[in-house]
């Protein structure tokens, strides 16, 4: 699935429509990021929840990380290097994913 916007993959979450992993990027977002998963992971602990963001700061990464986010990737550099790494990551979630069927 893809929403163009939170709200959109809040109501789906809403209406029980409930996909394995989300991969956000911050920059299309409409709310604070924290929020964003705090939204997510009140019904729904267990989806995987994967940030794309510029912010490097470390306090700020460390806090979605606490909340529940699986990844935070840095989109800094070429391009091909957050996408090669978020490649790594879904490939990963993939295998764990059969792994535990």
């Amino acid at each position: 699935m893809l929403f163009p916007n939170q709200g959109e993959c809040l109501y789906s979450l809403q209406r029980n429509i409930i996909p394995d992993f989300i991969i956000t990027d911050t920059s299309m977002m409409g709310m604070p990021d924290l929020q964003f998963l705090k939204s997510i992971k009140a019904d729904h602990p267990a989806i995987t929840v994967i940030f794309f963001s510029e912010n490097e700061d470390v306090s700020h990464i460390s806090a979605l990380l606490d909340a529940g986010a699986t990844d935070y990737i840095l989109r800094v550099g070429d391009k091909q290097n957050w996408i090669h790494e978020l490649i790594s990551n879904l490939q990963y979630l993939i295998k764990e994913e059969i792994r535990f069927q």
